[in-house]
């Protein structure tokens, strides 16, 4: 009826002004036309408006995940930002006692190669390695903890050696520049007894400034405490000489 109404009035209307029949129902057909025209294009401008509003509720939705996510990373980077601090304040700290450490390394490594020249050859050819790596000064903060293990490594296999006996071969300083090879009896590094090979003119040693020092006058005691050392005789008390020094090193 609503499609009709608009008819009728456009026919009565023709009629009004003489114009036949078949124009107005031409011009209705127009009409109507137009009218589903505007109607379809209504229907896809709503649907296109609801396709807009959901498309732009959907971008809401990731912008609202977006800002979460980026106050989320910004407390994450604080957060991390803190720590970072944190661990290059304590790194300045560490960097700074270390410096302070390496006057008392220094130190300590001068007194080492200050004794080296006086240990007994067995020890000084297990420390060879040790001194070899401290002779030249530490001026890299990198080196102080190779170098200070380095010296505690030492400071044990000196301990090591001062207390136990320790039977070895070694070159002890010969008169006139000779080289003989003895068997050397350490007591600690408290003192030695020292027989060469061919069993003539053992020695009684002890430690010096520089070096050891023997005394080759009592070949037939240390001769014998040798023997009961490396297994050749019975074991039996046997007097040998030693002289302790209880004087601090100046």
């Amino acid at each position: 009826m609503k499609c009709l109404f608009p008819l009728f009035l456009l026919a009565f209307c023709a009629i009004c002004v003489g114009a036949d029949v078949e124009t107005c129902v031409r011009l209705c057909g127009e009409l109507n036309t137009i009218r589903q025209a505007e109607v379809d294009a209504k229907a896809q401008w709503e649907e296109q408006r609801l396709a807009l509003e959901g498309e732009l509720a959907a971008a809401k939705a990731q912008l609202a995940d977006v800002l979460i996510s980026l106050s989320a990373l910004e407390k994450e980077t604080a957060g991390k930002r803190a720590s970072l601090e944190a661990i290059e304040k304590e790194t300045a700290q560490l960097k700074a006692r270390l410096e302070g450490v390496i006057p008392q390394l220094r130190a300590a490594e001068k007194a080492f190669l200050k004794q080296y020249i006086s240990f007994p050859q067995p020890l000084a050819e297990k420390l060879a390695p040790i001194w070899q790596k401290l002779k030249d000064p530490c001026d890299s903060l990198e080196d102080v903890p190779d170098r200070l293990a380095a010296l505690l490594s030492a400071h044990a296999v000196i301990c090591d050696f001062a207390g136990k006996v320790t039977l070895a071969t070694a070159y002890p300083p010969a008169e006139k520049g000779n080289l003989r090879e003895y068997d050397v009896l350490y007591l600690g590094l408290a003192s030695a007894y020292a027989l060469p090979k061919d069993g003539s003119e053992a020695a009684y040693g002890q430690p010096i400034g520089r070096g050891w020092t023997f005394d080759a006058t009592l070949t037939k005691p240390i001769s014998r405490a040798l023997d009961v050392a490396s297994g050749r005789a019975s074991a039996e008390l046997v007097p040998l000489p030693m002289k302790i020094s209880l004087e601090e090193d100046k």
